[in-house]
């Protein structure tokens, strides 16, 4: 108030606001104009820009000198591997800044799955980065997947890829190496993936500088504070699919009442009253209809809650109403795992199983966001029964505690019976202290292969495979039971192992033409549908690789009504494909997808996305057919045709 007085006496006109107000960003800029003016020539330079000059976390610190000594060594990408809410994006803002300096033809391109993401950026640069609003273009995946030629490969000096551990995926991974950046930066809390696919082939070699349990300690993410809700729903039956258990199966197993109504009684016993019961939620549910079950029971217990899903009517005005702390608690199921910030959010909970750390990750960190009022989160892990199978992910095998203490601090490893844990409000005295079981699937298993991926790795048929191990030419290195299945699991060093005894080559980039060729002559027609599939592919395909899927669906199921409309059989016998069937086009996409696509697919040639309906060839082998390579493929796709049908009636 001393130096507002002084100013007032020297002449210099004072906007006086509360922090308060701070809370109503839009409000106040219009104040601002108003007291100001908008013509911003009127401002005085030295006396309104603001210092834009922050200062940086220890960890973010490093992570920038890393970069700049990384570039100025020669190395074009560099990967950022932090937890969710330590300050990733402020380290590219400060690099965007460093490097963009004196270049006045500076462009970068920030990628980002989801239009969430896209405007936290657009505002992230907006007052960050002002200067550089112009320059800098954000985009989601999906957008540049369909865009991206449309630019030079040189037109961006600087590409951002948010959310990084998608960079592996085949559409995404060619946009990335579509253009030629002076420098490319990832960001990822979680650079492990489901498929073992390594971000090394995107970033090169990358080391993380802070885990997240050193974050929690460090107070620059909030600290998570874990009660365990333990149920007797037995979960050792549900399927495995390689990555994750079966949703269809976890639903049936999980959506049970006692399970639900067992979530709803600690919250209500918690966190209905007094400063617990201020805090709001999300509960991750497994699907659509436990969403909806867990908000029902909430509501009907006087806990004000919605569900929010991808069928939720009207998904913004639940969200506002969340934000405007009109609802408590949000049941969600995939939509807001990744991308989505609520600093607020003040309790998790884990009401869907999963092995998959990364998910498991990316819904821990929706919370760990740290405000000037909220240190802490509190994590409530539901922990079902498995039997002799390794567990699921919880916050204990996550960080490796082995001694659970009721909404104990989960970095803490050295409480004693008889202390009292004291969080708005909650008292729980230490009775005793529990231990648990914290092997995961993936901490034991993480970078081991299935017999699928096996499969994929060695460009055989999992069929194949399994006569392999029935024989014992290759013996598992490990085998879990998964309700009815056995799940057959190798070690990196027995993949290499029997790579060599069976003579295995390796299949990469440098090789992809041949093998496509190979594949090609292989001749395997069991029935007609790989050879109209690529001959319908090769017509629709465009400049990039990518083909409208309803149109290679249009020739594939075209060829077929062709032969109906002639008299002629459409396949052998055991095809399923008749006047009736081929109206049914979902049903033929579907069948097209599993065979014959998948077969292309599971030796890397073609890609399917979902989201662009596109089938795309691989980028590396696209980029290695001439011409002549094309013209020899539809040669032998249309003789292969005429010989597959010389009994049927000719084609």
């Amino acid at each position: 108030m001393h130096k507002q007085n002084t100013c007032m006496l020297w002449g210099i006109k004072l906007f006086r606001f509360s922090s308060e107000d701070c809370a109503f960003e839009n409000r106040i800029e219009d104040d601002i104009k108003q007291f100001l003016g908008k013509d911003a020539s009127n401002f005085v330079d030295d006396g309104l820009k603001i210092d834009r000059t922050v200062e940086l976390y220890e960890h973010q610190t490093i992570s920038l000198q890393e970069i700049q000594k990384r570039r100025s060594a020669g190395v074009k990408a560099f990967l950022i591997v932090l937890p969710t809410a330590s300050g990733k994006s402020k380290i590219v803002e400060e690099d965007l800044r460093i490097f963009a300096n004196d270049k006045p033809d500076f462009h970068a391109l920030i990628l980002v799955p989801g239009i969430n993401i896209l405007l936290d950026w657009r505002e992230r640069v907006k007052m960050s980065l002002p200067e550089l609003v112009d320059h800098i273009e954000i985009r989601t995946y999906a957008y540049m997947a369909r865009h991206y030629t449309e630019m030079p490969s040189d037109y961006y000096n600087y590409l951002v890829v948010d959310e990084a551990h998608h960079a592996v995926a085949p559409i995404l991974k060619r946009v990335i190496q579509y253009y030629d950046t002076d420098f490319t930066v990832g960001l990822t809390a979680t650079d492990q993936r489901p498929d073992k696919k390594k971000l090394e082939t995107v970033f090169g070699t990358y080391s993380t500088s802070l885990s997240l349990k050193e974050a929690m300690k460090k107070e620059i993410v909030a600290k998570a504070n874990v009660y365990r809700i333990e149920t007797n729903i037995d979960l050792s039956k549900v399927r495995f699919n390689g990555k994750d258990y079966v949703n269809a199966d976890l639903e049936k197993r999980i959506r049970v009442t006692s399970r639900n109504e067992l979530i709803v009684n600690v919250l209500k016993e918690y966190f209905l009253e007094g400063e617990a019961g201020k805090r709001q939620g999300v509960i991750f549910c497994v699907n659509v209809a436990h969403a909806n079950e867990m908000a029902r029971l909430l509501n009907q217990s006087g806990i004000l809650a919605s569900s929010y899903t991808r069928q939720t009517k009207n998904p913004d005005a639940v969200m506002n109403a969340f934000k405007q702390k009109k609802i408590r608690f949000l049941c969600a199921c995939n939509m807001i795992s990744e991308g989505w910030d609520y600093p607020e959010l003040g309790i998790l909970v884990m009401a869907r199983p999963t092995l998959s750390k990364v998910l498991y990750l990316q819904q821990i960190g929706r919370g760990l966001r740290k405000t000037d009022t909220k240190k802490n989160v509190i994590v409530i892990d539901v922990v079902d029964e498995y039997g002799s199978m390794v567990k699921a992910c919880n916050m204990h095998s996550i960080f490796a505690n082995p001694y659970y203490v009721p909404f104990g601090d989960i970095t803490k490893m050295d409480y004693t019976p008889g202390e009292m844990v004291i969080i708005d409000g909650i008292e729980e005295r230490i009775e005793r202290i529990s231990e648990v079981d914290i092997d995961s699937f993936e901490d034991k298993y993480g970078n081991y292969l299935s017999q699928e991926q096996l499969a994929r790795e060695y460009f055989v048929s999992t069929g194949t495979v399994t006569s392999w191990i029935k024989k014992r030419k290759i013996i598992p290195s490990a085998e879990y039971k998964f309700g009815s299945r056995s799940i057959y699991l190798f070690s990196p060093d027995d993949v290499e192992k029997y790579r060599k005894e069976l003579n295995i080559k390796e299949h990469n980039d440098s090789t992809i033409k041949q093998d496509f060729f190979d594949f090609l002559e292989e001749r395997d027609y069991s029935l007609s549908y790989k050879m109209p599939f690529m001959l319908s592919f090769i017509k629709a395909v465009n400049t990039i690789g990518d083909a409208d899927i309803e149109k290679v669906l249009d020739g594939y199921i075209g060829f077929y009504q062709n032969r109906i409309d002639r008299g002629l059989p459409v396949d052998r016998s055991t095809c399923p494909y008749n006047q009736k069937t081929l109206k049914d086009r979902k049903a033929i996409s579907r069948n097209m997808l599993t065979n014959p696509f998948e077969k292309f697919e599971r030796k890397r040639f073609l890609y399917y996305s979902k989201d662009l309906s596109v089938i795309s060839m691989n980028h590396a082998l696209y980029s290695q057919m001439t011409e002549e390579d094309w013209t020899r493929v539809k040669e032998q796709l249309t003789e292969d045709l005429k010989n597959y049908y010389v009994e049927l009636g000719g084609i």
